[in-house]
């Protein structure tokens, strides 16, 4: 899988240095990366659904959001969910449990994919 996700960044990260525009969030490549992303970091804690029941979840000190919910949902903007995902949950004032994406940094299209997705939950 790690493989994977190289060679959606390479095919992206080529698509920029060849002049074209920066990949949006509704490209295919990038939500293929966002998905897996999903899978692979956030739904181990948060759940496929977003319902805080992921198979680490339940060895965390502090359970995880229930990101499905749609009372919190409407409590929390979308610039909050972006620093969460990329600088991890202490930025904010959240557990430490919540880790950090640094590499997302510089895919703002990946991270607005994943805000996207949290927001379908």
């Amino acid at each position: 899988m790690r493989l994977a996700l190289a060679a959606v960044a390479l095919a992206l990260g080529s698509r920029i240095a060849c002049g074209e525009s920066p990949p949006s969030a509704d490209d295919p490549q990038v939500r293929a990366r966002a998905q897996t992303i999903w899978r692979e970091r956030c739904a181990t804690c948060h759940g496929l659904d977003g319902d805080g029941d992921g198979p680490q979840g339940r060895y965390l000190e502090v359970k995880p959001r229930r990101l499905s919910d749609r009372a919190w949902q409407a409590t929390v903007d979308d610039q909050r969910l972006r620093t969460v995902i990329v600088e991890g949950g202490p930025a904010v004032g959240l557990h430490v449990g919540m880790a950090p994406n640094p590499d997302l940094r510089d895919q703002p299209a990946v991270v607005e994919a994943l805000v996207r997705h949290i927001r379908r939950l």
